[in-house]
Order: structure tokens, then C-alpha cells, then sequence
């Protein structure tokens, strides 16, 4: 069984993976199937390893949305044809940054830390 710190940190690695595809701004993702793709498989990785993290651990950090995430991953998974982009921008502005602020406090360093 992997420690809850492996699925925190690469939660943290797909939000920075969105930043980095969504710098270009909203007009360029809602034209380009790539980032577009590449956003919702990253959302999708976060959500899943979010369903990873130990129920102690989500406990301990309740301050991070752990049902709301499970929520979006359900959609991810279930719902994928109603996915609206406009929605997913949405998450990307607000909740992709709030929810990276938040795994930077739990699992302080830069990519891969903590997982030597």
C-alpha cells in the first residue's frame, strides 16, 4: 500500500501540470483539444488519487475538499459527455490554485518531494 504522501504529491503534480497548460489563458484553452484533454485527464488524476489518501489522513486535514473532489471525480468517470468547459475553466481559475495553496502547506517542497 503507498503512503498517503506519494498520492499528495502527485495530486500536486497534475495542478501544476494545468497551470502550465492553462497559461496561455481561456481563449487558447477553449480552442486547443490538447490542453483541453490534458486539463481534464490532470482534474481526473487529482480526483482519483484524492480517493487514495488515507481516511486518517483526510481527518487530519479537513480544511481540503476531499468530498467535493470525490464528487468531481464521480462526474469525471460517469458523467464525462456533460463535462462543460466553460465549467472546467472555471475550476481551473478557482479551485486548481486554492486546492495547490492548500497541498503546499500539507507537503511543503517542489516536485517529487518527499517521495525519495
Amino acid at each position: 500500500m503507498r503512503s498517503d504522501l506519494v498520492y499528495l504529491v502527485h495530486m500536486r503534480e497534475c495542478l501544476d501540470r494545468i497551470i502550465e497548460y492553462t497559461r496561455g489563458g481561456h481563449d487558447e484553452f477553449m480552442r486547443d483539444h490538447l490542453i483541453q484533454d490534458g486539463v481534464a485527464r490532470n482534474l481526473h488524476l487529482v480526483a482519483e488519487s484524492s480517493q487514495r489518501v488515507s481516511q486518517a489522513f483526510k481527518h487530519e486535514h479537513s480544511l481540503v475538499d476531499w468530498r467535493g473532489l470525490s464528487a468531481f471525480r464521480n462526474v469525471m468517470v460517469h458523467d464525462y459527455l456533460s463535462i462543460d468547459l466553460d465549467e472546467v475553466w472555471d475550476i481551473v481559475e478557482r479551485d486548481v490554485p486554492f486546492l495547490r495553496r492548500q497541498l503546499e502547506e500539507i507537503v511543503p517542497g517542489g516536485p517529487g518531494a518527499g517521495t525519495e
